[in-house]
């Protein structure tokens, strides 16, 4: 089993390859490696369902995952639970893969991970609601030990979860981590990039500056490893979920459906760039929803539950709809506003994200053909020499491997 480090540089798309250029750290990966600057993103372009697709090579009809929150709308956002838990994933992930081979997993801040067996260095992204203490939390869902090490360790750099700290801290748990233990599948998220352009904008200064930090952190996990000797002929493997887009104004989906004498008929999930619409009884039109989707000007696109079906996404969804350009969707009064953000169907001008694998024996400099999300995970594996069967995706080792 060949030693692999997979960073998630969270919101980072094509657009900004062409911004970090050839000097960059990512730049010299990518000259030393095999890449993508189209991998697909899935409907709707979210973190938590799109790094599940990316781990299990599933589309979400197949692992399950479909939005980052679970449908609570009795909630406001800030309590509503989240995915956090891997046993909510209906397909064998990356991590189940390299376990079943003997292999030991690390994973940092990588969603849906809380409470994984299969994760022998686990820290995951879990948060706190409706009054719950965030460190009992997040002992109960990851590696109590491993994370009170770290945190005695490096908790100096962390300023609760805010950014950039946070991947700060991040990045120095993974090197040490890397150091101390060399595990066989190393998994780090960044979220810098991508909560600097929900506050600040897609291509503003903070954002710009995130994407610098990000390719120093790559950097120093790359250097860190390179000076192990227990991590032998490693794999460096980079990939991305989603880009952004900037929003100028928020669009309230459950008002609207009141407005339109719908609202006892459908409940509204919002995705920020899309909606997804579920029945609350048998007998809602929806064939009425979707003509008034289509007459209104802040709606670019409807689909239908045969659309939907052929994106793979989840069933239970009839219909939904996708923002116009510079529309935010909400669906209760508590969301946060933000400058921009994602959610987006395919079709999108930020729907190419990055994936770049390097290594001793992968082609340099080469350019993939446009892949998947789902074509992540057996990819990767293989590249690895570890078996995995999954629903979907297709494997590209064969074109990456000289």
């Amino acid at each position: 089993m060949r030693k692999t480090i997979i960073i998630s540089m969270d919101a980072l798309f094509d657009a900004d390859i062409t911004q970090l250029g050839s000097d960059s750290f990512i730049g010299k990966l990518m000259l030393q490696g095999s890449w993508c600057n189209q991998l697909k993103t899935i409907y709707p372009a979210l973190t938590y369902p799109t790094h599940v697709t990316l781990m299990t090579g599933a589309k979400p009809c197949h692992h399950g995952i479909g939005h980052n929150m679970k449908l609570q709308p009795q909630y406001k956002v800030k309590d509503r639970d989240w995915y956090w838990d891997i046993a909510e994933v209906k397909h064998p992930t990356m991590f189940h893969a390299v376990h079943r081979a003997g292999g030991k997993c690390c994973s940092l801040l990588w969603p849906v991970t809380g409470k994984a067996k299969c994760i022998r260095w686990n820290f995951p992204e879990v948060m706190a609601v409706r009054g719950e203490n965030q460190l009992m939390k997040m002992m109960s869902y990851g590696s109590k030990s491993f994370m009170l090490m770290n945190e005695l360790k490096h908790g100096r750099i962390r300023n609760g979860i805010k950014e950039p700290n946070l991947s700060d801290y991040s990045a120095a748990v993974c090197c040490d981590t890397i150091k101390h233990h060399a595990p066989d599948l190393t998994a780090v998220h960044f979220v810098d990039l991508d909560e600097m352009r929900h506050k600040h904008g897609t291509y503003s200064k903070q954002a710009m500056e995130a994407l610098k930090r990000m390719d120093r952190r790559v950097e120093q996990i790359y250097r860190t490893a390179c000076e192990t000797p227990a991590m032998g002929d490693f794999l460096m493997v980079l990939v991305s979920d989603h880009g952004q887009a900037d929003v100028r104004e928020t669009f309230h989906m459950q008002r609207w459906l009141e407005k339109i004498g719908l609202g006892d008929d459908f409940t509204a999930q919002a995705n920020a760039m899309s909606c997804n619409f579920y029945l609350r009884h048998e007998k809602a039109d929806v064939s009425a929803l979707m003509m008034h989707a289509g007459r209104d000007k802040r709606i670019s696109h409807v689909y239908t539950k045969e659309e939907l079906e052929s994106l793979g996404y989840i069933s239970g969804v009839p219909v939904a709809v996708e923002a116009a350009e510079g529309i935010c969707m909400v669906d209760c009064d508590a969301a946060k506003p933000v400058v921009g953000t994602h959610g987006y169907g395919p079709g999108h001008p930020a729907e190419n994200s990055f994936f770049c694998v390097a290594g001793n024996g992968i082609r340099q400099n080469m350019q993939l053909p446009p892949m998947h999300m789902w074509d992540v995970a057996p990819t990767v594996l293989a590249l690895m020499g570890v078996p995995f069967e999954c629903k979907d995706g297709h494997s590209f080792s064969d074109i990456i491997q000289e």
